[in-house]
């Protein structure tokens, strides 16, 4: 799952332990699209921790607490969790009632719940979507490093930031650039993330995408950079 590989790599790869601290989290439906979408809005301090939110039909929430063993079949999102306030958007919802539970977790385990939560999901104006980032290409060595990627949805803005074993710098400001200058790094390997959001929805509100954009960089001796999708 996507939160499962963040969770991984933040504390294996990075070598970081949990630090990061919920402050606030709810979830509603939003109109927009062809099925509706839901949207979690959050707040934390520091990274280190995941979100999973879990939905379902109101009859077979009812029918799985009664009955202990009876199958999950629930829908299941997951996304990375980042310090500061967000707003990430879930798109799949079939249109009606549906209960939604919120977890936020470490590699240590669930850390706080949130929920169960009722909501309808009703259909509403057709829209671009939940932002995604899409990688273009970058400029051959030896040039300047120029990485361009591509957003959807009117007004997309981008952020991004350069991950390395035991280090992991703040994003940077968001922009509307869909091209921005690769830094001069030692040898050795990277991870590039890039995220975007748009406010391009019937109800006009800023969201972010639940999966940034994930690239290797490749850094050798001379200071050429390779970049692997």
């Amino acid at each position: 799952a996507i939160g499962t590989r963040e969770l991984i790599r933040r504390f294996q790869i990075e070598g970081r332990t949990p630090r990061a601290r919920l402050l606030r989290a709810d979830v509603r439906a939003e109109s927009g699209g062809d099925a509706g979408w839901l949207l979690v809005d959050y707040e934390q301090e520091g990274d280190g921790l995941s979100l999973q939110l879990f939905t379902e039909t109101p009859a077979d929430y009812a029918l799985r607490t009664s009955i202990p063993f009876m199958p999950d079949r629930s829908i299941v999102h997951g996304a990375p969790a980042f310090d500061g306030a967000h707003a990430i958007r879930f798109d799949g919802e079939p249109a009606g009632p549906r209960v939604a539970t919120l977890f936020f977790y470490d590699l240590g385990g669930v850390v706080a719940k949130l929920g169960p939560f009722s909501l309808d999901v009703s259909p509403g104006k057709k829209t671009e979507g939940a932002p995604t980032t899409v990688f273009q290409g970058e400029t051959p060595f030896p040039e300047p490093g120029l990485l361009s990627v591509a957003t959807n949805g009117l007004g997309g803005e981008l952020s991004w930031r350069i991950v390395s074993p035991g280090s992991a710098p703040a994003w940077s400001e968001w922009s509307n650039a869909q091209t921005f200058p690769l830094p001069r790094l030692p040898r050795g390997t990277y991870e590039l993330f890039v995220r975007s959001r748009h406010s391009d929805n019937a109800a006009a509100v800023r969201v972010e995408e639940a999966d940034p954009l994930e690239l290797g960089l490749r850094v050798d001796g001379s200071g050429r950079i390779e970049v692997r999708r």
